[in-house]
């Protein structure tokens, strides 16, 4: 009788995720700015947002938000007038998804809209200092890599 569970339980523990993803832990002092992300994946797509403890290797992955299917958003703090990197990756869908990681100096006090957008086999990134929204700024992101199978860029 305890045979025919067997592969019950195997099913069971194959769905199970392979490591549970640590999540992110905003800073609780020093200098801050906010960061809202609005993420847009692609049809039929999982998803995860993370940000780096070591934005220098892109080592440490932290998740902020994930999801499956549609999109999501959420705000968090993060450390100011240091490097942050921010990864993405969307699989699944008609396509292989895309990852991609960048960087950027947030300035303290500041508020930062990031959206990401994906596009079945590529994705976009968009960051907007949106502090004074009558005169929003787009804030260059520096490209690290495109998959993170693959070493950063340095920087």
């Amino acid at each position: 009788m305890a045979i025919r569970f067997i592969p019950a339980l195997l099913a069971y523990l194959v769905s199970l995720p392979l490591f549970a993803a640590t999540p992110y832990t905003p800073p609780e002092a020093g200098d801050m700015a906010d960061l809202v992300i609005n993420v847009r994946p692609g049809l039929n797509t999982e998803w995860t947002v993370d940000i780096f403890d070591d934005p220098k290797t892109c080592a440490g992955a932290k998740l902020v938000l994930a999801g499956e299917d549609k999109g999501d958003k959420t705000a968090t703090k993060i450390a100011a007038n240091t490097l942050v990197t921010i990864g993405y990756d969307e699989h699944g869908g008609a396509r292989s998804g895309c990852e991609i990681t960048s960087s950027f100096t947030p300035q303290a006090g500041r508020v930062y809209f990031l959206e990401i957008k994906g596009f079945r086999a590529h994705c976009i990134k968009t960051l907007t200092d949106v502090t004074d929204l009558n005169n929003r700024t787009v804030v260059p992101l520096i490209q690290r890599n495109l998959s993170r199978a693959l070493p950063c860029n340095p920087l």
